[in-house]
Order: C-alpha cells, then sequence, then structure tokens
C-alpha cells in the first residue's frame, strides 16, 4: 500500500525518535516506554506494517523474519515492528497488532502508530521519516544515520552485508585528533571549526626558545651573510649537464 506520489524516505540523515508511544515487548506485555534509545543493537531496522495490507505479510514480514532468525541471540542488529496506520483504520487496530505479535512470534517489540483518525494524520513514524506505505523498511547505522528506506529488502543480501560487518576486527578507538566520518559529516554540517589563535610570544620568550641564528632570521628578518653560502662557488661548469639537440 502506498500514500503518496511524494519521493519518499529520509535517506542519510540523523535518525529521529520514532514517536510510537504505545509498545508491547518481545513477549508481549506492555512497554511503558520504548524508542531508539532503548534499542539494543549497533545498527537497527525497524519494521513497518499494516494488517491490512497483503504485501506486508507476503513479502514484508518473511523478509523480517529471515534477517531477524540470522542474529537471533546477536546484540549486532536491534529490531522492530511498528503498525503504521494511515488508513483503514477500523481494521488497523491494536487488536490486529497484538494478533500479528502472536502470530509471526518474532520475539522482538511491537508498536502500534495510528495518529487521529478524525484530523487524518495518520502515523507519526511516517511523517519522520516519509515513508511511502507499507511494507517499510528503515535501517540505522551505528552513527544513528539513517542508510536504508524503502518499501523491500533482500534479507539474503542484507544478511551478508551485516554478518561481513560483525565479523570484521573491530576499529580501534579514535584519538582526539583523528578525524572519522561522522566528524567529517558533522564538519561538513556546521561548518569547519575556528582555528586555534596564533602564538603571541614576547621577544625574550623567543629568545630563549630559538637558536641565536634562527632568532636572527626569523624575528630580525635578518639574511644570511654575503658569500657564505656553500652554493656560492659552484657554477654550471662543474654540474651534469644534459645536453639537448634540437
Amino acid at each position: 500500500m502506498t500514500t503518496t506520489k511524494q519521493e519518499p524516505g529520509v535517506l542519510g540523515e540523523a535518525a529521529a525518535p520514532l514517536g510510537v508511544t504505545r509498545w508491547v515487548d518481545a513477549s508481549g506485555q506492555a512497554l511503558e516506554h520504548f524508542d531508539l534509545d532503548r534499542m539494543p543493537g549497533r545498527f537497527k531496522l525497524i519494521f513497518c506494517f499494516q494488517d491490512a495490507c497483503p504485501g506486508c505479510h507476503a513479502t514484508g514480514f518473511p523478509a523480517l523474519a529471515r534477517v531477524v532468525d540470522a542474529f537471533r541471540g546477536s546484540d549486532f542488529v536491534g529490531f522492530a515492528a511498528v503498525q503504521t496506520v494511515f488508513e483503514d483504520f477500523g481494521s488497523n487496530t491494536w487488536e490486529r497488532m497484538l494478533a500479528n505479535h502472536s502470530r509471526y512470534a518474532l520475539g522482538i517489540p511491537f508498536g502500534h502508530d495510528a495518529g487521529d483518525e478524525q484530523d487524518g494524520a495518520g502515523s507519526e513514524l511516517m511523517r519522520r521519516y516519509r515513508n511511502g506505505g507499507t511494507p517499510w523498511f528503515i535501517l540505522i547505522d551505528p552513527d544513528g544515520r539513517v542508510v536504508y528506506n524503502h518499501f523491500r529488502i533482500d534479507a539474503d543480501k542484507l544478511v551478508t552485508f551485516l554478518k561481513r560487518l560483525e565479523n570484521e576486527p573491530a576499529a580501534p578507538e579514535p584519538g582526539p585528533d583523528m578525524l572519522t566520518w561522522k566528524g567529517v559529516i558533522q564538519l561538513v554540517e556546521t561548518g569547519n571549526p575556528t582555528p586555534p589563535r596564533r602564538v603571541e610570544r614576547s621577544e625574550a620568550e623567543w629568545a630563549q626558545q630559538l637558536t641565536p641564528e634562527q632568532f636572527r632570521i626569523t624575528r630580525l628578518k635578518g639574511t644570511e651573510r654575503a658569500h657564505s653560502s656553500s652554493m656560492y662557488a659552484v657554477f654550471a661548469r662543474d654540474l651534469p649537464v644534459r645536453v639537448l639537440r634540437h
């Protein structure tokens, strides 16, 4: 099921809070609060569905189950499924969300995000991520960036990709002076930091730090003495010359 013809899906942006207020946990018990900050895993995969959406049951849930099963028992990927209701409010209910939680038995949290049927607001999550409809998959990377946001996923390719990352040796923690990709993105968005101020020292302090010759050249604008250079007595005839013939 699709919504509008507007180009869907935010991509490459910082992941916004999901904005879903009604949740049940992996066992079906109500959760007081659940959002991205409570999701385990370095990567986070959110599946958006509607009970009345045939594609959700034919392709969406099977793809989700394939990825969930591949990472069961691993803390590398966190999962959540959300019933994002934007139509058929009478059939995409809280009770139907619970029924799907039980039906698919994925062992992950499920949320219900129906919005307000009266004003037609629909799902809050859909507005924040500009979903194009259901089924819909959102993948968030360890830096909190949305790296996939669309109708379908190739579950096998996604599992292969994530497994390769999971099995790679952990990268060393960056030092304070090491620029990471996250830092590059921040510089693009916020601009370069103000450069440090120039070093100010008194002439006496410079004289202590520099050799007499360095001080004379750099602080007093001195030059080398005439005829003192080691190159002074070197003439062209003393150098190997390659004659160019026309």
